[in-house]
């Protein structure tokens, strides 16, 4: 099992409170083929310290979990520490915003120098 886990700071630049279905991550398995796999995401409430599905208010920014559990398949590096993909959180109008080239880095990978 592989949990690849990001944390961002999200604005809404809408006039409007916008909510959060989910999340996607999707890396490259060999040179040209692809996958795609679907998260959760959660975030922070601007009026408490809990997390979860609550509404980003207009012209806010709030910190946001995109978490993603998957069994890896052939393509995905498994001694090299680092996992290139990209990620899109899915606002509930169906619409994916894209972060492209990102890192994720394995826990032990982060203490070398």
């Amino acid at each position: 099992m592989l949990q690849v886990v990001g944390d961002f700071n999200v604005t809404n630049v809408w006039s409007k409170e916008i909510k959060l279905a989910g999340a996607l991550l999707r890396y490259k398995r060999w040179l040209i083929l692809t996958r795609t796999i679907r998260g959760d995401s959660s975030v922070k409430d601007l009026k408490s310290v809990y997390s979860g599905t609550f509404p980003i208010p207009p012209n806010q920014m709030t910190w946001l979990r995109v978490s993603f559990h998957f069994i890896p398949k052939d393509g995905v590096p498994k001694n090299v520490g680092i996992l290139k993909a990209s990620v899109a959180v899915i606002d509930q109008f169906g619409n994916h915003h894209w972060v492209e080239n990102l890192s994720f880095k394995h826990p032990s990978a982060m203490l070398e120098p």
